[in-house]
């Protein structure tokens, strides 16, 4: 690659003006070309290019600086928008916002914890704290606690409706409920009680597709990282069965020859006796590894890139449900298979053969 790929790689990056205009698809575009086997064989034998390696990484990491410069220029007008919404998000059941809760010291979030938690389950119940200090005085009986309960997930019918209603038909509960004036509220209980449901059933949905997908995108980075090391123990195994005794057989008689007994033609045939059975490893070995590295790249771009714009869409359905912060910036995701496309392509050089 020479320097016209960097000025235009360069011109490309500076001519996207935001990060929502910058696609995975382009951040992958900028790897700079991977060596040739070819290269990488005589990088191991004649070294005609011993800077091979060197040049490439330099180029990757332009390309990967350039990139992050891009995303992270948009990312932090994101963190903040993130921040401000988490700020301003109450609490659970409170009126009270994150802000709110920084600002007080230890001992009163504590305090307000067990509150809100305490004040949270019983609310969801229909009654309160007052409500046990009512029972626990005698000024309350469990068969008001439990009317006051029902009243609150039947919309004001009590313990003892219901039990009025066991017996009635279908006609005569729809006239009871009319006649108690409970109508439009039961209704607006029941509705209120479908919609939650509903709700809650298409959270549980999102949140068990985030985790399918997040689950699958584990497991084929573990599938990129294995393709490697297969490649790599392959071309260890290729050299210990058939190529390291011979080799250092030849060096090490290369090494016994005395000045006295130095012969030049035969200190010249072992030479080349080597350099013909490096070559021979690295022909067969260095293009199943460059191979490898390739597939293992493939499985960001093809894999794992298809299931993070997934997971994007999940994320984004997860904080229109949920109103959670934790769920912004869906935008970011399918770049981190792009990043790790780059990442991979670095791992080149790091096979390690002979040992």
């Amino acid at each position: 690659m020479n320097k016209l790929y960097i000025i235009v790689a360069a011109l490309m990056l500076f001519c996207i003006p935001a990060y929502s205009q910058l696609t995975p698809e382009e951040v992958m575009a900028t790897l700079p070309d991977l060596p040739t086997a070819a290269q990488m064989i005589a990088y191991e034998t004649t070294q005609p290019n011993p800077e091979l390696y060197n040049d490439f990484q330099q180029k990757l990491r332009q390309a990967q600086k350039q990139s992050q410069a891009m995303v992270d220029k948009s990312m932090g007008s994101l963190a903040n928008d993130v921040k401000s919404a988490t700020m301003k998000q109450k609490v659970a059941g409170t009126n009270v916002t994150n802000a709110q809760v920084m600002n007080m010291s230890e001992a009163e979030r504590q305090e307000f914890a067990k509150s809100t938690i305490l004040n949270g389950q019983l609310s969801s119940m229909g009654i309160s704290t007052e409500d046990l200090k009512a029972i626990q005085s005698g000024k309350m009986s469990e068969d008001e606690l439990a009317s006051k309960m029902m009243a609150k997930q039947s919309g004001g019918l009590t313990t003892k409706d219901i039990q009025a209603m066991q017996n009635m038909t279908e006609a005569e509960r729809i006239a009871f409920i009319q006649q108690s004036g409970l109508s439009e509220s039961t209704q607006a209980a029941a509705t209120k009680n479908k919609k939650a449901a509903a709700s809650n059933a298409a959270l549980i949905a999102v949140m068990q597709k985030i985790t399918s997908l997040s689950g699958r995108i584990t497991e084929l980075t573990q599938k990129s990282i294995r393709l490697r090391d297969e490649a790599n123990a392959s071309g260890a195994e290729l050299y210990v069965k058939n190529y390291k005794n011979r080799i250092e057989t030849l060096m090490h008689e290369l090494a016994l020859l005395s000045d006295e007994e130095y012969n030049e033609a035969q200190v010249e045939t072992k030479n080349k006796q080597i350099d013909q059975l490096k070559n021979e490893f690295y022909s067969k070995s260095i293009p199943v590894w460059r191979n490898a590295v390739i597939s293992a790249m493939d499985v960001f771009r093809v894999e794992i890139l298809p299931l993070q714009y997934e997971l994007k869409q999940a994320y984004a359905k997860a904080y229109e449900l949920t109103g959670n912060p934790e769920y912004m910036g869906s935008e970011q995701i399918p770049f981190q298979a792009a990043f790790a496309y780059l990442e991979a392509a670095g791992c080149i050089d790091k096979y390690d053969f002979v040992k």
